[in-house]
């Protein structure tokens, strides 16, 4: 379909050009009939159409670039999403041929492979949300509704959240903030943001590790802190990790739950508040990401 693209492009380019050409041609070798004359402009026509289809091609190119990178851009977020979708599919389709084949099961002792579909069904919704959110983050129809709160409440929030987690995995999880920052932004857009990164840090950081979330201000804006003693990220993926559906070294975190659209999201959230975020790990140390966002 791009080369299609280009491909028309460019005759139609040189079909206009080259019939403007033959039309001046043959007004002026109306009045002058001589060989000569009809054999200069001849090559002249020639030349020309031979220039005009070179520029065509280099401007086609150039023209055709960004929607090269686009369409590419949207097939790989449609095999990507298909490739996340397939695998909860699969497994509800199998646990239900596996109830609908004993029918004469009990609903307890079938509660193994109904287990399984509803956390395959969750992990599904999780992942429909996460593409309607960047579908409307990229057709700007986000909702953009401002307003002043504190953030310290909300930070808590997120933290007596994931203790549970936490303190199955065996994981400390450590709170630095002050008494009280007030921030304008969109509340819950910065709960989604705080989720993702705590969620992060506590899914890669082994048993009997730390994480730790800080909170600050300086005079005009919010510095969040977050801090693990993880897996770690190796330093040549680390370019990579903000982009859509990318999982650092998928065989290694095969058994870590995730479609890699967190850090994705965060971005976007961090990008809509005219914020930055950054990210520095090592392997088998930590990781830990800087988010500063404008009050």
């Amino acid at each position: 379909m791009k080369i299609k693209l280009k491909k028309h492009f460019v005759r139609f380019n040189v079909l206009v050009i080259s019939v403007v050409l033959l039309l001046l041609m043959l007004i002026l070798l109306l009045g002058q009939r001589s060989e000569v004359t009809l054999s200069r402009w001849l090559i002249t026509g020639v030349i020309s159409i031979v220039v005009v289809y070179i520029a065509s091609n280099v401007i086609a190119k150039r023209a055709i670039a960004p929607i090269e990178e686009s369409w590419q851009k949207q097939l790989d977020f449609t095999s990507s999403a298909s490739h996340e979708l397939r695998t909860p599919l699969a497994v509800i389709k199998t646990s239900l041929e596996i109830v609908m084949d004993n029918p004469e099961e009990s609903v307890e002792s079938q509660m193994r492979w109904l287990e399984n579909i509803y956390a395959e069904t969750e992990r599904m919704s999780r992942l429909t949300e996460d593409l309607l959110w960047l579908s409307r983050s990229d057709e700007h129809k986000l909702k953009l509704d401002k307003k002043e709160f504190q953030l310290n409440d909300q930070v808590r929030q997120v933290v007596s959240q994931y203790s549970l987690v936490a303190k199955q995995k065996k994981i400390n999880i450590k709170l630095i903030d002050t008494d009280v920052i007030q921030i304008n932004a969109i509340e819950s857009q910065m709960k989604q943001l705080l989720l993702i990164l705590l969620d992060n840090a506590v899914k890669y950081t082994k048993e009997n590790g730390n994480v730790t979330l800080s909170l600050a201000e300086n005079n005009h804006s919010v510095v969040i802190l977050v801090k693990d003693t993880g897996i770690g990220i190796p330093e040549d993926e680390l370019v990579h990790v903000f982009e859509r559906f990318y999982r650092v070294d998928k065989a290694r975190n095969s058994e870590i739950e995730g479609s890699g659209l967190g850090l994705a999201i965060a971005k976007d959230i961090v990008s809509n508040h005219n914020g930055t975020i950054e990210i520095q790990s090592k392997e088998t140390i930590g990781t830990e990401i800087v988010v500063t966002i404008p009050k």
